[in-house]
């Protein structure tokens, strides 16, 4: 990372966004955790796997989230300038972190409908067992560690995908 980059968040921000991700972690892992001690029993395999793999999504994109701002805080200064085009970079900082976990949920929300629908259009009728909510758990994690790495890709196979189909 470069040395003398700008962090547009004040101090206070920084120590908010912190403590959000610290509070989405623990609750993520406590959801988790409940999820996992219920699998093999549970009959809702379908509604453990989506709320397994939300909270899985949202520990890792607080992992992810809170290294960055972290490894940011290290090596930016914080800017306590005021105008028009500061207040704009604030406001888009802050937006920025506090929305990713939003994203992580719905990357997750993908994986399991993406398993879903491959092992519905293979077979007719589907059981699904406890290996269902672990795998959708474990790719959750993933997806919602890797999230601003999962919309590039998005984005980038999107287009040539309606390239392909608007030719």
């Amino acid at each position: 990372m470069e040395e003398n980059r700008k962090l547009y968040i004040t101090r206070k921000w920084v120590l908010f966004i912190l403590a959000y991700y610290t509070l989405l972690f623990f609750l993520g892992i406590y959801n988790s955790y409940n999820v996992l001690m219920v699998a093999d029993y549970s009959p809702d395999k379908s509604s453990l796997s989506i709320v397994g793999s939300m909270s899985m999504a949202i520990s890792a994109s607080s992992i992810y989230y809170i290294r960055k701002l972290y490894k940011l805080c290290f090596v930016c200064d914080l800017s306590y300038e005021y105008s028009t085009e500061i207040s704009f970079k604030k406001m888009g900082t802050i937006f920025y972190f506090l929305t990713r976990p939003f994203y992580a949920i719905i990357f997750s929300l993908l994986v399991v409908i993406g398993i879903k629908s491959g092992m519905i259009s293979a077979v007719k009728k589907i059981e699904f067992d406890s290996g269902f909510v672990y795998i959708t758990m474990f790719l959750s994690f993933y997806v919602g560690f890797l999230s601003g790495n999962f919309i590039k890709i998005l984005e980038e196979k999107g287009k040539k995908q309606l390239e392909k189909f608007f030719r």
